[in-house]
């Protein structure tokens, strides 16, 4: 486990392969961020298990090598859809989707509203269940997944500059922008909020995150444009291997173009994350949060949570 922990880290540094995700800091920091937000009485569920989710919030990241159809449910390739239908007419509802599409289609082109819709119903169901373990899996996975839905390049298939000769800009963007930039971020939100019609809301996030691509690469051009070619590069260890990243002045330079969007969007992130725990609890009809059922182990694999959900 360790030695996968560490490939994914240097993965994420690095911006190679198809990682399709904020990177740690970031995706731990949403969590921290939504279970701070809760109105009572969840604050104080969300924040005696804050530890809890903050530790779990990359769970999918750490699954995607090992589990089958994991990666998929990360992302989702708008721009392919765009080349068939108009997006907004992409079915909502996941069986249509294949209907129209295939499965293999869909799932190779990424499922990540469709994902965030079954689970809240599952996050439902724990909830009326009062099983704790349950909760808090389902809550980290699907905080997880939502945050991915605001992240533009999770909604192109172009998600690592590499058909614009722009490889790398993923990890940038997601990665190396909020290690630089987070404590300076004030990252606040406004009340949670029940969505009546979640489906229609996580899809809003997916058509904004998509909207926002074309600004992501252009900028990422300007700011090279902008930083001199000998130092928009350092080279740094990690470990026993040395590695070449973007500097800081590239780094800030990019973050000058994008105005905040980094920024905005991990807000969103955290009032989706928030507005999405909320949901489910109210779906559940507010059930009372003490003393709830702990005979899950903390260690059992979500595959074993959603199998047993599926029942």
């Amino acid at each position: 486990m360790m030695k996968r922990l560490s490939l994914l880290i240097v993965c994420l540094i690095c911006g190679v392969g198809n990682i399709r995700s904020w990177g740690f800091l970031a995706h731990r920091t949403i969590h921290q961020n939504a279970c701070l937000a809760m109105p009572k009485p969840l604050f104080d569920f969300y924040k005696l298990h804050i530890n809890y989710l903050i530790d779990h919030a990359t769970d999918p990241d750490n699954r995607r090598y090992v589990v089958e159809n994991e990666a998929c449910k990360h992302f989702m390739d708008c721009d392919f859809y765009e080349t068939t239908v108009p997006l907004d007419t992409v079915p909502k509802d996941y069986s249509e989707a294949v209907c129209l599409f295939s499965e293999d289609t869909v799932l190779k082109h990424g499922i990540v509203p469709w994902q965030c819709n079954k689970m809240i119903y599952w996050l439902k169901n724990a909830f009326q269940e009062r099983n704790l373990q349950k909760i808090l899996k389902v809550s980290a996975d699907i905080g997880h997944y939502v945050a991915d839905a605001h992240v533009p390049l999770h909604t192109s298939s172009n998600y690592n500059g590499q058909k614009t000769n722009q490889h790398g800009i993923h990890a940038l963007w997601e990665t190396r922008i909020p290690e630089l930039f987070i404590n300076q971020y004030p990252i606040y939100i406004s009340e949670v909020e029940f969505l009546p019609n979640y489906s229609v809301e996580i899809w809003k996030s997916i058509e904004e995150s998509f909207s926002l691509v074309p600004k992501v690469l252009l900028f990422e051009k300007l700011a090279k444009q902008v930083t001199p070619e000998n130092a928009r590069y350092q080279f740094v260890q990690k470990g026993t291997s040395v590695i070449k990243i973007e500097s800081e002045q590239l780094i800030r330079n990019y973050e000058r173009q994008l105005e905040n969007m980094v920024l905005l969007r991990m807000k969103k992130s955290i009032q989706m994350v928030a507005n999405t725990w909320y949901t489910a609890w109210i779906m559940a009809g507010e059930p009372e949060l003490t003393n709830l059922d702990s005979s899950i182990p903390v260690d059992v694999p979500i595959e074993n949570i959603e199998n047993d959900l599926h029942r």
